[in-house]
C-alpha cells in the first residue's frame, strides 16, 4: 500500500508537476506570442507608413515640379500666347500628371483667368483663399499646401497646392494652383490592403486632418495633436480620441513637406491571433492533464498556428517589396556587424549583376559591378564621406555599363542612389540602407536640351552678324550702282581711244567683282531679293562644275556623279552655283600639292529625325550635295568657327571669310542642314542636305536681245542722284523718255499734277520719308493700272509680299545692268498692253 501511495504520490506529484510545468510553459508561450504579434504588427505598420510617406512625397514632388514649370513658362512665354493657347498648354501639362484634377492660373487680383479643362462653375475670385494671400504676401514662399476646401470651380473637396507667379522683374503676378480631389485620393488609398481595424491618416504637421481612409465622420475637420506630437517613426500605442480604444500608431513625416502620414490599427483587432492562441494554450493544458496524446495534438496545433503567424509576417514583407516595385526602385542593406549584404532583384538588375553575384559588402560593389571608370572614384569618396559621418545622407549618381544595350540605346545606364546608415551609441555605422533607381531617360533629356540650346545660340549669333553684313551691303549697293551705270554708259560712247577703253574695262571688271561680293554678303544675311522656284539640282550642279573644272589647277582631279535625276529644291540656280563654288574653292585651296576632288548629288530619305554636325533634319526626302577632298583636313579650332562670317584660315588678302558663311546662310534659308566630317591631314567632306521640293527639268533658254522703247514716259525715283542720272541716260538710250526725281515726295507731287503723263514707275524702295512701297500705293490709288518696278538691294520675302500687295510688277535687285533694266521695263509695259 505504501508503494501504491508512493506511486500515487509520484503520479499525483508528477501529474501535478507536469500540469504546473505545462501551464508555466503555456504562460511563457502566451507572453512570447504576444511579443511576436506586437513586433510583427509594428513592423508592418512602420513599413507601410514609410512607403506611403515616400510615395506621397514623390507625388507631391511631381506636382511641385509641374507648378514650378508652369510658373517659369507663364513668366517667359505665356505673355506672347493667346488665351486658347494658354488653356491648351495647361491641359497638356495636367494630362501628364494624372493625380491632378484641375490646374488654375490666378491673376494678381485673385481672379481665376485660365484652367486646364472646362469645369461646371465659371472662373471665380479666390483672393480670400489662404493660399493666395500667403503667396501674395511672401515673395520667398515655395510650394503652399492648402487645407482641404470645397472648390468653387467643381464644388468638390480638394487638396489645393499652389505656387507664386512672378513677372520677369520678380513682381507678384498671381498664383498657379493644382487640385487633387479627395474622393479620387481616397480611391487610391482604398486599393491598399491595410488589414482589419486599420486606417491611414494624412495630416499637416500640426495634426490638422487632410484625409482619413476609411472615412470616419467623427474625424472630419479634426486636429490630431497626438499625431503631430510624435515625429519619431517608431510605432507606439495610444488611446484614440474617436472611440477611446487603444490603437497602434505610426506617424512618419512626408519628406520635404509639412505633412505627416500615419497608419493606425486597433490593438484589439491586431491581437486577435494572440487571443485565439490563448484558447489553444488553455485547451492544451486541459488535454495534457488527461492524456499525452491530446497534448501532442495541441502541440501540433500550436505549430500550425505559429506557421500562420510566420505567413502573416511574410505577407507584410511582400507588401513592402510591392511598394518598392511600384516606385521602380531597388533596395539594398549592408549589415556591417555581421559582414552581410542583401539586395533586391531590381537593385541587382540595375547594376547588371546576376542573383549569384551578390557582393559581400557595399564597398565591394564598385569592384564587382561594371561602374564607369570616371565615376568610381567619386562614388567611393561619397560612400566614405557618409560612413565617416561627414555627410548625413548618401546621394550620388553614376553610370553602369549595359550588358546588351538595345538598338540605338546608350551603352551606359545612369543610376541615382540614396542611402543612410544607422550608428551605435559611439557613432560607428552598424547598418547601411540604400535605394537605387534608373535615371537614364532624364539624363538623355538633359543632354538633348543642352544640344538644342547650343544650336539656338549659334543661330542667333549668325542672324545678328547677317543683319549687320546686310546693312553694310545695302549702302554699298547704291554707290556701286552709280559706278556700274555710268561706267556702262561710258563704254557705249564712241570715239574712245584704246587706252581709255582699257581703263573703262578695268573699272567695269572691278565693279562686277564688287557686285558679286555684295551679293555674297546679301546671300549670307539672307536678305537679298530673290526669285524662288524649283531648281533641278543635278543640272545646276553640272553647269557650275563645268565652270569650276575649267579653272582648276593641273594637279587636281575631279570626279563627279550627278545621280539625283529630276529632283528639285526650292530656290534659284545661283544659290546652287554659290554652294558648289565656295565649297570647291576651299577644297582646291586645301590641296596645294594636288589631289582628288569628289562631287556628288544624290537623293536621300530619312525614316526618322536625325542630328547632323550643323543642324537637325526632320524625317522626309532630301537632295544631298557632297564635296570631298584629300587636303589638310580641319583642325578642331577651325571646326568650331568655320561658319562664322569673316573667319578665314587663308593669308590676308587671299580670302574674305564669307565663303562658308554664305553656304551656311543659303542652306539654312532653304530649310536644310550641313554635316561636316574631317580630321587634320585626313581630308574633309561636306554634305549639304536640302529638302526635296518636287521634280523639275532644266531647259536651256537662249538670251533674247533687249527690247527698245517707243518714247514711253518713265518716272525714275531714287534718293541717290547719281543712280537717277544713270537710269535716265540708260532709258534714254533704249528709246524711252525718262523723268527723274530724288525723293518720293517730289515724285508724288509731279504725278498728282499730271497723272496721265507717265507710262511706268521705276522706284527704289529704301528712301527717307516716302519709301517705294508707300509711293506705289499712293500712285496706284490715283491710277490703278500704272505698271511699277521696285528696286532694292536689301530685301527679303516679306518685301516681295508687300510689293505684290500694292501691285508691283517685279522687284529688281540692285545694282541693275542696262540690259536687266531695259528688259524689265519692256516686260512691264508689254504686260499692260496685253491686258488692255
Amino acid at each position: 500500500m505504501n508503494e501504491s501511495a508512493r506511486l500515487r504520490g509520484w503520479i499525483l506529484g508528477g501529474g501535478a508537476a507536469l500540469i504546473l510545468a505545462f501551464f508555466a510553459l503555456s504562460g511563457y508561450d502566451a507572453w512570447r506570442l504576444h511579443q511576436q504579434v506586437d513586433r510583427a504588427t509594428k513592423r508592418e505598420l512602420a513599413n507601410m507608413a514609410r512607403a506611403l510617406a515616400q510615395e506621397s512625397a514623390r507625388s507631391l514632388q511631381a506636382v511641385d515640379l509641374l507648378l514650378t514649370d508652369v510658373a517659369i513658362w507663364y513668366r517667359d512665354k505665356a505673355p506672347r500666347l493667346s488665351p486658347a493657347e494658354i488653356d491648351r498648354a495647361l491641359n497638356e501639362r495636367a494630362a501628364a500628371t494624372p493625380q491632378i484634377s484641375l490646374i488654375h492660373l490666378v491673376d494678381r487680383a485673385g481672379m481665376q483667368i485660365h484652367r486646364s479643362r472646362p469645369a461646371p462653375e465659371p472662373l471665380a475670385d479666390v483672393s480670400d483663399r489662404p493660399y493666395f494671400q500667403h503667396l501674395r504676401d511672401d515673395p520667398r514662399a515655395g510650394l503652399y499646401i492648402n487645407a482641404p476646401i470645397i472648390t468653387r470651380s467643381e464644388r468638390r473637396a480638394t487638396l489645393v497646392l499652389a505656387r507664386r507667379l512672378e513677372t520677369p522683374s520678380g513682381g507678384f503676378a498671381g498664383v498657379v494652383t493644382a487640385g487633387i480631389a479627395l474622393d479620387e485620393l481616397r480611391e487610391v488609398y482604398d486599393a491598399i490592403d491595410m488589414g482589419q481595424g486599420s486606417a491611414l491618416l494624412l495630416t499637416f504637421a500640426d495634426g490638422a486632418l487632410i484625409i482619413r481612409q476609411p472615412i470616419d465622420p467623427r474625424a472630419e475637420g479634426g486636429r490630431f495633436t497626438n499625431l503631430s506630437a510624435h515625429t519619431s517613426p517608431a510605432p507606439r500605442v495610444a488611446v484614440s480620441p474617436l472611440d477611446g480604444r487603444d490603437k497602434y500608431i505610426v506617424s512618419v513625416p512626408v519628406p520635404g513637406r509639412p505633412l505627416m502620414m500615419s497608419v493606425v490599427r486597433d490593438v484589439h483587432d491586431a491581437m486577435a491571433p494572440w487571443r485565439a492562441e490563448l484558447v489553444g494554450l488553455a485547451g492544451r493544458a486541459i488535454v495534457l492533464a488527461l492524456a499525452t496524446l491530446l497534448a501532442m495534438r495541441v502541440m501540433l496545433g500550436q505549430l500550425t498556428r505559429l506557421q500562420a503567424g510566420e505567413t502573416a509576417l511574410r505577407r507584410s514583407e511582400q507588401r513592402y517589396a510591392l511598394a518598392m516595385d511600384a516606385a521602380d526602385e531597388g533596395h539594398a542593406e549592408w549589415d556591417m556587424a555581421r559582414g552581410s549584404f542583401f539586395a533586391s532583384e531590381r537593385w541587382l538588375r540595375l547594376h547588371e549583376l546576376a542573383p549569384g553575384q551578390m557582393p559581400t559588402q557595399a564597398d565591394a560593389l564598385l569592384a564587382q559591378a561594371p561602374v564607369h571608370p570616371d565615376d568610381r572614384a567619386a562614388a567611393r569618396q561619397a560612400l566614405d564621406e557618409h560612413l565617416s559621418g561627414c555627410k548625413s545622407d548618401l546621394d550620388l549618381e553614376y553610370r553602369v555599363m549595359l550588358g546588351q544595350p538595345g538598338p540605338g540605346a546608350p551603352p551606359w545606364r545612369w543610376i541615382h542612389v540614396r542611402g543612410r546608415c544607422q550608428r551605435d551609441a559611439e557613432g560607428r555605422p552598424t547598418r547601411f540602407y540604400s535605394a537605387a533607381m534608373d535615371i537614364t531617360a532624364r539624363k538623355l533629356d538633359e543632354e538633348e536640351r543642352e544640344h538644342l540650346q547650343a544650336q539656338l545660340r549659334q543661330a542667333q549669333h549668325m542672324e545678328a552678324l547677317g543683319t549687320l553684313a546686310g546693312g553694310i551691303a545695302h549702302d554699298f549697293n547704291n554707290i556701286l550702282g552709280a559706278i556700274l551705270g555710268h561706267g556702262e554708259m561710258a563704254q557705249h560712247l564712241g570715239g574712245l581711244d584704246t587706252r581709255m577703253a582699257r581703263h573703262l574695262d578695268r573699272i567695269m571688271q572691278a565693279g562686277e567683282r564688287a557686285k558679286l561680293l555684295v551679293r555674297r554678303i546679301l546671300d549670307f544675311s539672307r536678305s537679298g531679293v530673290r526669285e524662288r522656284g524649283l531648281v533641278n539640282v543635278a543640272r545646276a550642279a553640272e553647269d557650275a562644275m563645268a565652270l569650276i573644272a575649267a579653272t582648276m589647277p593641273a594637279g587636281v582631279r575631279l570626279e563627279a556623279a550627278y545621280e539625283s535625276g529630276s529632283a528639285a529644291v526650292l530656290g534659284d540656280v545661283s544659290q546652287i552655283q554659290q554652294l558648289l563654288g565656295n565649297l570647291c574653292s576651299n577644297a582646291i585651296g586645301a590641296m596645294p600639292q594636288g589631289g582628288l576632288l569628289s562631287v556628288g548629288v544624290q537623293r536621300r530619305a530619312l525614316a526618322q529625325a536625325q542630328h547632323l554636325s550643323h543642324g537637325r533634319l526632320a524625317a522626309g526626302r532630301y537632295v544631298c550635295i557632297e564635296v570631298a577632298d584629300q587636303g589638310c583636313g580641319i583642325a578642331p579650332e577651325v571646326y568650331a568657327r568655320m561658319f562664322e562670317p569673316f573667319f578665314s584660315t587663308k593669308p590676308v588678302g587671299e580670302g574674305t571669310g564669307l565663303g562658308l558663311s554664305v553656304v551656311h546662310g543659303i542652306v539654312a534659308d532653304m530649310g536644310g542642314a550641313i554635316d561636316v566630317r574631317g580630321e587634320p591631314d585626313g581630308g574633309s567632306r561636306f554634305a549639304l542636305w536640302l529638302p526635296l521640293a518636287g521634280e523639275a527639268e532644266a531647259p536651256c533658254v537662249a538670251p533674247a536681245p533687249v527690247r527698245r522703247g517707243a518714247g514711253q514716259v518713265v518716272m525714275v525715283v531714287d534718293d541717290e542722284a547719281a543712280l537717277v542720272e544713270a537710269a535716265e541716260e540708260t532709258l534714254a538710250e533704249l528709246g524711252y523718255e525718262p523723268v527723274g526725281f530724288s525723293s518720293g515726295a517730289r515724285a508724288l507731287a509731279a504725278f498728282e499734277g499730271a497723272p496721265g503723263r507717265f507710262d511706268l514707275l521705276v522706284t527704289d524702295h529704301s528712301m527717307p520719308g516716302l519709301d517705294g512701297v508707300a509711293l506705289t500705293a499712293r500712285l496706284k490709288a490715283r491710277r490703278p493700272g500704272l505698271p511699277v518696278l521696285l528696286m532694292s538691294g536689301f530685301g527679303d520675302e516679306a518685301l516681295g509680299a508687300r510689293a505684290a500687295e500694292v501691285g508691283v510688277a517685279a522687284v529688281l535687285r540692285k545694282p541693275i545692268s542696262a540690259a536687266e533694266l531695259g528688259e524689265a521695263v519692256a516686260a512691264a509695259l508689254a504686260s499692260v498692253g496685253a491686258r488692255t
